[in-house]
């Protein structure tokens, strides 16, 4: 079972993968996330786990998905939260740094909101 932080930022990963499909590699994820490699290979098995068509593309160095993915198990805990909850999660967004990204992208941040 995954921590609400650690759901958060393996909802954050699928959408940097699916909105710049090959570009986003273990080391950048880590990076852009402050995370270790460790924690973003176990955000990536979690994002399998939940039957994410996920590879490594060795010519652009960067994941992708093999096909389209547009019912992901990460996000179906969005649909059963309550009011006071999606306030948290607003909030927990606007404090982590690397979660302010999503606020930059209109359309990534109404995926969660």
């Amino acid at each position: 079972m995954l921590t609400f932080e650690s759901w958060l930022s393996t909802l954050y990963i699928h959408n940097l993968i699916e909105n710049e499909p090959g570009k986003w590699n273990v080391g950048m994820l880590a990076d852009t996330l402050g995370k270790s490699r460790r924690t973003i290979h176990r955000y990536l098995r979690e994002l399998n786990k939940c039957g994410a068509p996920l590879e490594y593309d060795y010519k652009t160095k960067g994941f992708r998905y093999t096909e389209e993915w547009r019912n992901p198990a990460p996000l179906q805990p969005l649909l059963n939260m309550t009011d006071r909850q999606l306030r948290a999660l607003r909030r927990s967004i606007e404090q982590e740094s690397h979660l302010r990204e999503l606020k930059k992208d209109p359309r990534r941040y109404a995926k969660v909101m």
